[in-house]
């Protein structure tokens, strides 16, 4: 399907945070246990027409479309995962860039956001909240992967700590259950350090999956 052409404004990410978190998580990605597939396995979520914000290389996508021959477009800043990506699963529509800067047309009945919430610039989350809600179909699935806290704090991003640059921990997904939208289906609660699921959690290694449907909620009186 090829990569879609290169536009919007460059951040850290575009320029050069992509490519080092890439290239410093790559080993793992696809051989721990994916939370967000569970779920879909669980629920026994078939879906058709498939968004991943932040793909990486790909991988979760290629295992849904292997699965379900599902139509699969990932949104990733690094170059280095979009070019390992495109070579190693071509029937995945690549775009190069952040959330915030693409432009789409297209519905789809899932879209996955999985840590990525707590990267995007404050002054874009909304704008993304926005596009999501946009671009999911009514009745669709929308799987919110974060720390799973439940209060407001933000954090120096210790591989970039002499840039000032921090990430912002909260609850995300409630941003959708809060407009009356969205139904939370299910969340999973894990121990983010180690990636498995276990009780014994805080809020310094709390991580969160949370599945939503998009449909009213609304009650006529």
């Amino acid at each position: 399907m090829g990569k879609e052409k290169f536009v919007g404004k460059e951040n850290i990410w575009l320029k050069f945070e992509g490519d080092r978190w890439f290239l410093r998580n790559k080993s793992v990605l696809g051989k721990r246990f994916d939370f967000c597939l569970f779920l879909l396995e669980l629920y026994q979520i078939k879906p058709k027409n498939i968004l991943e914000i932040g793909c990486a290389n790909g991988y979760r996508l290629a295992t849904i479309y292997k699965k379900w021959k599902s139509k699969v477009v990932g949104i990733e800043p690094s170059k280095e995962a979009v070019k390992g990506g495109e070579k190693k699963y071509p029937f995945i529509k690549f775009i190069r860039d952040v959330f915030e800067n693409v432009n789409l047309e297209d519905k789809f009945d899932l879209i996955i956001i999985n840590f990525v919430f707590h990267w995007i610039y404050r002054e874009n989350l909304y704008t993304c909240v926005q596009k999501i809600d946009k671009l999911l179909e009514e009745g669709g699935y929308l799987i919110i992967g974060d720390f799973g806290t439940d209060y407001f704090f933000k954090r120096k991003y210790y591989h970039l700590e002499n840039m000032n640059f921090y990430t912002y921990k909260m609850p995300y997904w409630e941003l959708f259950t809060s407009s009356g939208k969205y139904l939370e289906i299910a969340k999973l609660r894990f121990h983010h350090d180690k990636h498995i699921l276990s009780t014994d959690i805080d809020n310094a290694n709390m991580g969160a999956v949370v599945l939503l449907k998009k449909q009213d909620m609304f009650v006529e009186l």
